[in-house]
């Protein structure tokens, strides 16, 4: 990765190197181009240089606090120093210095004081989609997920429709058939955890941040399946991943199908809406 190319820099200790790692590999899973030197250095490249260019050109700038950082001498204070420069550069109402505590700390730059910082700790997840909000916006529109899953009390499998589906593992020809509810008012499908792990193969996933019906942003782990319904393959297809046993069939695959049902559960007939035969 190219600094020029880079919008976030990712500034960190040391001693903090494998929360900074995760921090860096779920941010780029979610789409965004990260500054980190672990990567983003080449061998040959005068690195003293090569920071000072990709902080001037970055558009953010990830401080991630520690007790190692705030209090240790070294590079990460000069990184800071030159962070802090820049901000004096920037309108107040825009975002570019992004404070992130890693643990209970207190920052030393009094500017810092100034910034609302974001944590990482107890709950690594609801810190990360703080930041995914930030970065992506305009990924948080209203979508209905799914409101079942493995720890709903409310929830009865037998009271919804149900059909098998078949997932092709990557690079593969043999699929996995596995039961779903179907749920038309989910705007997207969910396959559980524990089907996901039996394909046994690296799936290929990201993350996206949505508003929730209760209003509340969450950040959500999509995953890139090979779907085929009532023998129709549908091919790659974003599927959100959940808790326990359950998948389920949401409006995002159901909109696109016509589904003969006779009785509560029993399926007769499925077919597409171009009128392809299943």
């Amino acid at each position: 990765m190219k600094s020029e190319e880079s919008i976030i820099f990712l500034s960190y200790a040391r001693e903090d190197e494998g929360i900074a790692t995760r921090l860096f590999n779920d941010l780029s899973a979610a789409g965004l181009s990260i500054w980190f030197d672990k990567i983003s250095l080449l061998p040959g490249q005068r690195w003293k240089q090569e920071i000072t260019k990709a902080i001037r050109q970055c558009r953010y700038f990830i401080a991630l606090l520690s007790s190692n950082s705030v209090s240790k001498k070294g590079y990460i204070q000069k990184e800071l120093y030159e962070a802090l420069e820049l901000l004096d550069e920037y309108p107040e109402s825009k975002i570019f210095i992004i404070p992130v505590r890693v643990e209970e700390c207190k920052p030393s730059h009094l500017k810092l004081h100034e910034i609302n910082w974001v944590d990482l700790f107890p709950s690594y997840e609801e810190g990360i989609t703080k930041l995914l909000f930030v970065f992506n916006p305009k990924q948080t529109t209203p979508i209905r997920l799914p409101s079942l899953n493995s720890t709903s009390a409310s929830f009865q499998f037998e009271e919804r429709p149900t059909l098998d589906i078949q997932v092709y593992p990557p690079g593969g020809e043999n699929y996995i058939k596995t039961h779903a509810v179907i749920d038309p008012s989910a705007d997207i499908s969910l396959v559980g955890e524990t089907f996901l792990e039996s394909l046994g193969t690296k799936l290929p996933y990201s993350f996206i941040v949505v508003n929730s019906a209760s209003n509340e942003f969450m950040q959500v782990r999509v995953y890139y399946l090979d779907l085929a319904l009532g023998g129709i393959r549908l091919g790659s297809h974003q599927v959100l991943a959940g808790n326990g046993e359950i998948t389920l069939i949401g409006w995002d695959i159901l909109k696109d199908f016509v589904i003969l049902i006779d009785g509560p559960d029993k399926i007769v007939k499925i077919w597409q809406k171009d009128n392809s035969s299943s």
